[in-house]
């Protein structure tokens, strides 16, 4: 989905705590091709995100072809390998997170970062 909103995102979230499809962890982010949306666990089932930024830097980042050309076109599988690419890199290999970047500057005023930071990146499989 594009241009999905902040109120779009929180009907989302709300449905999947509804049906019990997200695991107890301390945030929830939601990618979409244009915006990363995450709450804290506290935040109520059917508030808006907690925090909001562009999704471009994270797919940009990891979307370029072997050959370093253009952009790979955005797939589910592809932005799902792109986000836990970007995630891991910033917890397991220990980059620091660019504050100037509007994603990283989330997950540091999120408190996600200081918590990811040297540890475990996982994704909730769908299928």
């Amino acid at each position: 989905m594009r241009d999905v909103t902040a109120e779009e995102a929180a009907d989302w979230r709300s449905r999947l705590l509804e049906n019990g499809l997200v695991p107890d962890s301390a945030f929830l982010l939601l990618a979409f091709p244009e915006t990363l949306f995450l709450w804290h666990r506290e935040s109520p089932a059917d508030s808006p995100p907690d925090y909001v930024a562009s999704g471009g830097p994270v797919w940009k980042r990891a979307g370029r072809n072997e050959a370093g050309g253009d952009e790979l076109p955005l797939y589910k599988s592809g932005m799902r390998f792109r986000l836990f690419s970007w995630l891991l890199v910033l917890a397991y290999e220990g980059r620091s997170a660019d504050p100037t970047s509007e994603p990283e500057r989330m997950l540091i005023d999120a408190g996600v970062y200081d918590r990811m930071r040297y540890g475990d990146v996982r994704f909730e499989d769908d299928t």
